[in-house]
């Protein structure tokens, strides 16, 4: 079902930063963020002569703002690689309105592991990370329209820009990197602590053979 996985994550976000952040200013700040994400889905807007969901636009300034903190020089090269998540985006699509025979996996799956593989392996920073999947799945859904259009394609018929499964895609992404970066940090702290008791265990040996 188309959407099931953007409202599910969108609430599971809201859940865990209303219950496990103790900042009252940021957990307010990021739940607002979240329902907002959820209230403009269900918004249409006309966007020249297509129909969009409002979310979209949400989530371009989401990524304006993520992408805005780095320095100049990085914000390049976050912009190449948003171009090739958009390239993976519009490939896989590709085959799934012209090609469909040789498609063997589901697109969302595709879409959104291949995105998330290269994002963490190009990208360090959290943040930067989030900003550069949104801002890429939306330049990838931007252009798609473009090339349904160019070869007038049954398709546009029915299209809205923004759609739920442009949402599900980007929320799987998200899920993967965000997931990630609790596996990265546990493991960091799991070092840091073996760090720790393996200096506590040397002192102490030391000490022994004083």
């Amino acid at each position: 079902m188309d959407g099931f996985w953007f409202y599910w994550f969108s609430w599971m976000v809201v859940i865990a930063i209303y219950f496990f952040d103790d900042n009252k200013k940021r957990r307010f700040t990021y739940v607002a963020i979240v329902l907002l994400f959820i209230i403009s889905s269900s918004l249409i807007v006309p966007f020249f002569s297509f129909e969009t969901r409002g979310t979209i636009f949400v989530m371009a300034l989401l990524a304006f703002l993520f992408l805005k903190q780095s320095q100049k020089s990085h914000l390049i090269y976050y912009n190449f690689i948003s171009t090739i998540l958009a390239g993976i985006y519009l490939g896989i699509h590709y085959f799934v309105f012209f090609e469909p025979v040789w498609l063997y996996v589901s697109p969302l799956i595709m879409i959104s592991f291949l995105s998330f593989i290269a994002t963490i392996i190009l990208v360090k920073r959290t943040i930067f990370r989030l900003g550069v999947i949104i801002n890429g799945i939306v330049q990838g859904e931007l252009i798609l329209m473009l090339l349904l259009l160019h070869n007038d394609h049954a398709y546009l018929d029915y299209l809205i820009i923004g759609d739920y499964g442009f949402l599900d895609i980007t929320s799987i992404t998200l899920l993967f990197t965000i997931v990630w970066e609790g596996i990265e940090r546990s493991a960091l702290n799991l070092s840091n602590r073996w760090q720790q008791n393996k200096h506590l265990i040397h002192s102490k040996q030391k000490k022994l053979n004083a």
